[in-house]
């Protein structure tokens, strides 16, 4: 247990050190992302509103 626990932690650290996707550009509707939302979420490719969507999108089709 306390093995398996020490290697999720250690992904996560993995996880945490990888560069984030960071674009410009929502890669679904085409429109600019604010610098703030990028500096807030270390890095994203989908504007606030494409990724709402995405994610309700998630939730009904898994």
């Amino acid at each position: 247990m306390e093995r398996e626990q020490a290697l999720r932690d250690k992904q996560r650290a993995i996880d945490a050190a990888r560069p984030k996707s960071v674009s410009r550009d929502c890669i679904d509707c085409g429109n600019l992302i604010p610098k703030a939302r990028q500096e807030a979420t270390g890095g994203c490719d989908r504007c606030a509103e494409c990724k709402a969507n995405e994610e309700h999108l998630g939730r009904h089709f898994r």
